[in-house]
């Protein structure tokens, strides 16, 4: 897993992001949490025809069973002439055997040549650069269609300046589902996104993450249900006991019925288009680190973490990452003399 963040003010663009590499496996644990053996209609647990018992595929899941630190989930995608795109991956760390950086690098070189006008038209092109490799990758085309969503998945945040924007734009890309996203689509294109795992973030920014979201909008909806099933209940045996005869068939409009609650009032007030860009540079550290920290101190094998890295994007400069480490050799052996 990863942690991708873009900031974008009206004077640059910074993108963030951690640098472990997770090993992912999946696998199916139908002994935890009472999630059991898949059913048949009647209600009886399924065999294969070695009398093995199966799981449902809705059960299964990834499993984190080794992570690396040190990797490059930051890169440039376009550069020519003052003008700069870079991102940030989430997801697979390698495709057809190279790495995300490598392929980034790749594309690079094959259109170097190619002057693009906007960052909308880079991300675009890269896209369907790596799109076309990851259906390779995946077997796409001869994988049932019910199973797609358990593909693996890459995303990207795209940012950068290109000679017909007249701001930074900022892109979010999916693999999986083949589109291309403008993040700050009106106004003057500024603010913040992420992708990748980010709970602690959403909390940080939201005031609540996905998964609580979620899992309270899933309870209200069950509850108002539960509550309006009650109470037309109750009226329609009480109009018939009093004599009222029900017409059959007769509906209610239910439709101004609260469908969940607010979850906006929460939200942290920002202004990121008056954000300095050290300002900016020290607000993505802090984001990064906070879903880095908080993975370092849960349960179970830290999916986010390892350095923080930072890249700034600013019109008319070449993309620059800060402070980035020269490659070193650290352990020199056990030898008494210098």
């Amino acid at each position: 897993m990863t942690i991708n963040i873009a900031v974008a003010t009206r004077d640059a663009i910074i993108l963030g992001c951690d640098s472990l590499s997770s090993v992912v496996e999946t696998a199916g644990f139908p002994l935890r949490n009472g999630m059991g053996f898949a059913k048949d209609a009647f209600g009886n647990e399924m065999q294969d025809a070695e009398g093995r018992k199966l799981i449902a595929v809705d059960e299964v899941r990834s499993v984190v069973t080794n992570v690396y630190s040190g990797v490059s989930k930051m890169f440039p995608v376009y550069e020519k002439g003052g003008f700069s795109v870079a991102a940030i991956t989430a997801g697979m760390a390698i495709l057809s055997g190279l790495t995300i950086a490598e392929h980034a690098k790749r594309f690079c070189a094959e259109k170097s040549k190619k002057a693009f006008k906007t960052v909308q038209a880079v991300a675009e092109e890269f896209l369907n650069y790596i799109r076309i490799r990851w259906e390779i990758d995946v077997d796409f085309v001869n994988t049932d269609p019910s199973l797609q969503q358990f593909l693996p998945t890459l995303q990207f945040i795209v940012a950068g300046h290109c000679s017909e924007d007249n701001s930074g734009r900022v892109y979010k890309l999916d693999v999986a589902t083949n589109r291309c996203i403008d993040t700050f689509p009106e106004g003057d294109h500024c603010g913040v996104c992420w992708s990748g795992q980010a709970d602690f973030v959403e909390r940080l920014l939201l005031g609540v993450d996905h998964g609580v979201r979620f899992s309270v909008q899933e309870q209200f909806g069950q509850k108002v249900n539960e509550a309006t099933t009650k109470a037309l209940t109750a009226m329609v045996e009480s109009l018939t006991k009093e004599g009222v005869n029900i017409p059959e068939g007769m509906e209610m409009d239910l439709a101004g019925m609260p469908a969940a609650p607010s979850w906006d009032s929460a939200q942290a007030n920002i202004q990121f288009q008056d954000l300095s860009t050290q300002y900016a540079i020290d607000f993505v550290e802090l984001l990064v680190n906070t879903q880095s920290g908080m993975q370092r101190f849960g349960s179970g094998i830290p999916t986010v973490g390892g350095r923080t890295h930072i890249g700034v994007l600013r019109r008319g400069d070449a993309f620059k990452m800060l402070n980035e480490p020269e490659l070193t050799h650290k352990h020199t052996g056990y030898a008494h003399d210098l």
